[in-house]
């Protein structure tokens, strides 16, 4: 998204020190603290380089916080909608939060929960006209690293990063093809997955995928040590969510290419710590 708005390329370096400068009396730091220097795109991915991206989140945000490019960018990837699996419901749909989604949540909270005598969960939200805070700059920078309102499920995430992958088609998933009958006879042929595309543009595809094999397969890539000396090569991102009152989940989302079988395998681990401590290992078996 960031690409594709001009927001940064591929000659982009920034993210230098531990921490940002504070952004709206709040501060922005990397894991742990780590200062990774001034780094590229590529490099970011690789080592997870959060003031990289907080960067990019502070750009994208918009002067006036109407800024949408990595809403856009998430949303035309099936992020914040229904991945349509062949299951009730297709599949939860999560949030993509913006300015736009804060202030509709906040009207239908109003509608519903401050008319007489609101419960005691909603009588401060009711008292100062809002559950969930007005959008702010570090609302977009925390989105930039998956973290505030997002949520995601694992096979939007596999959607997604498929989508990447590919070239641009963003799949509706598919578990069964047909149904037969205890004799194997078929009984009903099941309609094919379907996808729609999204324009990706090749250089910022091969950026991309540069970054996420780093990440996996080559030193310092923050999940080499699980994917450095597997047998196949290897595209994949590590993810660490916060949680509040909650150990940190993990998460990953890793990529083989195949001529006949490419897999993309999407896993998350509650209260599993860093991406690379169990959702990676996960995900490698």
């Amino acid at each position: 998204g960031a690409l594709r708005a001009g927001l940064i390329n591929a000659q982009t370096t920034q993210g230098a020190g531990s921490c940002l400068a504070p952004i709206g009396g709040k501060t922005f730091c990397n894991s742990g603290q780590n200062n990774y220097g001034s780094v590229d795109l590529v490099k970011a991915l690789q080592e997870s380089v959060d003031t990289y991206f907080y960067l990019v989140g502070e750009k994208a945000n918009g002067v006036n916080g109407d800024g949408h490019a990595i809403q856009d960018a998430a949303r035309a990837l099936g992020l914040g909608s229904h991945p349509g699996i062949d299951l009730p419901g297709g599949g939860s749909a999560g949030i993509v939060p913006d300015n736009v989604w804060v202030d509709r949540a906040n009207a239908q909270i109003k509608a519903a929960q401050c008319n007489g005598h609101p419960t005691a969960a909603f009588r401060l939200a009711c008292s100062q006209g809002y559950y969930y805070p007005p959008w702010t700059v570090g609302q977009n920078i925390g989105l930039a690293t998956g973290q505030g309102y997002l949520e995601a499920s694992p096979l939007q995430m596999a959607v997604a990063y498929s989508a990447i992958f590919n070239g641009g088609k963003v799949w509706a998933p598919r578990i069964a093809t047909a149904i037969l009958s205890p004799s194997g006879q078929l009984v009903q042929q099941l309609p094919a997955p379907s996808y729609h595309k999204v324009t990706i543009d090749p250089a910022y595809q091969a950026l991309i995928m540069d970054g996420l094999h780093a990440a996996a397969q080559s030193p310092g890539g923050t999940s080499d040590a699980v994917f450095g000396n597997f047998p196949r090569t290897v595209y994949g991102k590590t993810g660490t969510a916060v949680r509040t009152g909650q150990a940190d989940q993990s998460w990953y989302v890793a990529y083989a290419p195949d001529a006949k079988r490419p897999i993309v395998v999407a896993v998350t681990i509650e209260q599993g710590g860093y991406g690379a401590a169990a959702a990676a290992p996960a995900a490698r078996l």
